[in-house]
């Protein structure tokens, strides 16, 4: 099968099994597009939200059980989740991009902007705000490009652990 040159550049994508191009005479335009359908296409970007790791962290000792009980019920997800005590440097991940989900109950708002202060570099970040500690602060937590999302409680089985990361887009609907 023969295709017009213009044809196969509004479809954007590439020749067919047996197609090939044609013109009157061979043009920059046929050249380029012998050339650009030849190349392999790019593998497709990663979803956005699963690059990278998820790393589940807190601010304070008081938060750490939080985490892991939260690691706990997001285990064998098809991204990797990584939990992390609050005394755990968390600023170098060896796999990036890093998304960071910050559990904040009883830790001091001091606290939860030092950890902030050392995601790790390209690092995305959601603040989950938790009953207990300074509910005065936590009402007015703001932080340039982190998302806070408040809680009545934490998830306390695995449907609602998902449900949560769907909704904060975190993790596609398809991959619970």
């Amino acid at each position: 099968t023969r295709r017009d040159p213009f044809e196969v550049a509004a479809l954007f994508g590439g020749l067919g099994t047996g197609e090939e191009i044609f013109g009157e005479e061979i043009t920059d335009l046929s050249q380029w597009l012998r050339e650009r359908l030849a190349q392999k296409p790019a593998a497709p970007a990663p979803a956005e939200g699963t690059a990278g790791p998820l790393l589940v962290t807190a601010a304070g000792a008081d938060d750490d059980d939080l985490v892991f009980g939260l690691a706990r019920l997001l285990q064998k997800l098809p991204r990797k989740v990584q939990p992390a005590a609050s005394d755990q440097d968390i600023a170098d991940q060896p796999e990036a991009p890093v998304q960071v989900l910050l559990l904040w109950a009883g830790a001091a708002p001091e606290a939860v902007s030092a950890r902030l202060d050392r995601m790790p570099a390209g690092a995305s970040a959601t603040v989950l705000i938790l009953p207990g500690g300074d509910e005065k602060a936590k009402r007015r937590f703001f932080r340039e490009g982190v998302v806070a999302e408040t809680l009545p409680a934490p998830p306390d089985n695995r449907a609602a652990a998902l449900a949560l990361l769907q909704r904060l887009d975190l993790l596609p609907a398809g991959d619970a």
